[in-house]
């Protein structure tokens, strides 16, 4: 049986500072007034959603606030017409213990708000639905939508981005997931751990579901 087609990883990111061999530095103002100064000129903002986007984002977004992991894995797409259902049920399932280990181990996000200026620092973790081959295949425009929040777990609120990208464009109906990536932009000692254990809980169920069968 072939390995599941559903992407899993850790990413970490710290950047600090610019490297002093620049040739250039490119200063600019954003939205809020704050200027920035970089050897990479400025990415433009990301455009609105338009009302489907819009949509699936707010579905994605109040599912994942309420934890409701099945409403949240039931938006990503999978392709079931091209690799069968058992294989996209498969994928299904481990994103949902993704999304289980995600919660269990940093609490649920709440409060969201569009942002326009990523974060330059964070540790994250990400996942994708079905392989590149698929998605190749599809008639999928894709965006990628920035979103601020804080996830909370008792006492303990951890600053986030939930990046979320979308298949979309005029030839889809309804939107759908491709990937979620989940950034940490205020890592502190115990983040590293908690995100290598997402990882190493959501490989194992891989391996289990993709072991061998009688």
């Amino acid at each position: 049986m072939r390995l599941s087609q559903t992407l899993l990883a850790l990413t970490v990111f710290l950047l600090v500072g610019h490297t002093a061999l620049a040739q250039k530095v490119y200063q600019w103002k954003d939205a809020k007034g704050h200027v920035h100064y970089s050897d990479k000129p400025p990415v433009p903002a990301p455009a609105a959603p338009d009302e489907k986007d819009q949509a699936l984002l707010d579905r994605i977004q109040r599912a994942l606030s309420d934890g409701d992991t099945p409403s949240s894995a039931a938006l990503f797409r999978y392709f079931e017409e091209m690799v069968g259902t058992q294989e996209a049920d498969s994928d299904r399932r481990l994103i949902g213990v993704f999304l289980d280990s995600v919660k269990e181990s940093f609490g649920r996000p709440q409060g969201f708000e569009p942002t326009g200026d990523p974060a330059l620092g964070y540790l994250s973790t990400r996942i994708e639905s079905a392989g590149a081959k698929q998605w190749n295949a599809s008639d999928c425009l894709f965006k990628t939508y920035a979103i601020t929040t804080s996830f909370v777990a008792g006492d303990l609120r951890r600053p986030a981005e939930l990046h979320f990208t979308a298949c979309t464009g005029p030839k889809i109906n309804q939107p759908a997931l491709r990937q979620i990536e989940f950034r940490f932009t205020k890592p502190d000692a115990s983040l590293t751990s908690k995100l290598q254990a997402v990882m190493i809980r959501t490989m194992a169920e891989a391996r289990r579901m993709n072991g061998p069968r009688p």
